[in-house]
């Protein structure tokens, strides 16, 4: 392995200089920096530069505004991010604009996404009970009768044969599959807990209905028309997205190559050592 020659350069210079020469070493692609301090016996007159990296935050709310979506920020070369003519204010201005439009567009899209989810679930859980002809508003205005939705499994349904001398232990079954049976029973309220007991026991899993109307097939009905709407929400979200990005892309990735260059520059002032204004 060939040794390769280094040179140690030590810069002094006054502190309004400082921003300039860190850029100028960065730059320069062949600088590694050392801690100042450590090339002083005696630092009892120096201070380290203990500061908060400004450059952070718009970096961090860039990285954000597009965590949520498959579009990534690449650093561009020197010569491209050289071409951006914005100054610092301009820059800053542009982030926030930037953040806040993909943000509101992703916060739109989560909400959408969340109520397709919600949806689908709640049209999987009342399927389950479409042909028992019951009026799920009419259930609930009940006073003396407690209604549980819900699926049993086979071999529970089975046992519920030994309960026979219990007249409310009923379950009254409306669809199957292999391994459950979904249906309903009823209870008074007065022997409900008994009653919920015993089911529990045989591993009655309810399904709450608490937010649906009418029969169970107007349920799964309207369900499929929000389900739809919703569906067709997030591909309006998407197109939004997509127009916007196509029409910042490129002023959002100069805008980004130029806030890390200026971050790993503003980096390299943590290993000077201030004296006085030096």
């Amino acid at each position: 392995m060939a040794v390769l020659k280094i040179k140690i350069v030590s810069i002094i210079g006054r502190m309004d200089d400082l921003d300039q020469v860190t850029a100028m070493c960065g730059k320069s692609c062949v600088f590694h920096p050392d801690n100042a301090l450590s090339f002083y016996s005696d630092t009892s007159d120096f201070s380290p530069l203990n500061e908060e990296n400004p450059y952070s935050e718009p970096l961090q709310q860039l990285a954000d505004a597009l965590s949520s979506s498959k579009k990534k920020l690449e650093l561009l070369s020197a010569d491209e991010v050289s071409k951006l003519k914005m100054s610092p204010e301009e820059l800053h201005s542009y982030v926030k604009f930037i953040s806040s439009s993909f943000s509101e567009l992703q916060n739109e899209r989560a909400d959408a996404q969340q109520k397709i989810q919600q949806y689908t679930s709640q049209i999987e859980n009342i399927s389950h009970f479409v042909g028992l002809d019951l009026n799920l508003d009419e259930i609930r205005e009940c006073n003396y009768i407690k209604v549980r939705f819900g699926s049993l499994p086979k071999e529970s349904y089975e046992k519920l044969k030994s309960y026979k001398q219990n007249p409310y232990v009923i379950f009254f079954p409306s669809t199957s599959d292999e391994l459950h049976y979904w249906g309903v029973y009823f209870s008074p309220i007065d022997v409900v807990s008994e009653v919920d007991r015993i089911f529990s026991s045989l591993y009655f899993e309810r399904i709450r209905l608490t937010e649906l109307t009418g029969s169970p097939e107007t349920a799964v009905e309207t369900l499929h028309e929000k389900l739809n709407a919703e569906v067709d929400r997030l591909k309006g979200l998407d197109g939004k997205f997509e127009a916007l990005w196509k029409k910042e892309k490129s002023a959002c990735q100069k805008v980004y190559s130029w806030l890390t260059e200026q971050f790993v520059y503003f980096g390299i002032r943590r290993y000077a050592a201030r004296y006085n204004d030096n």
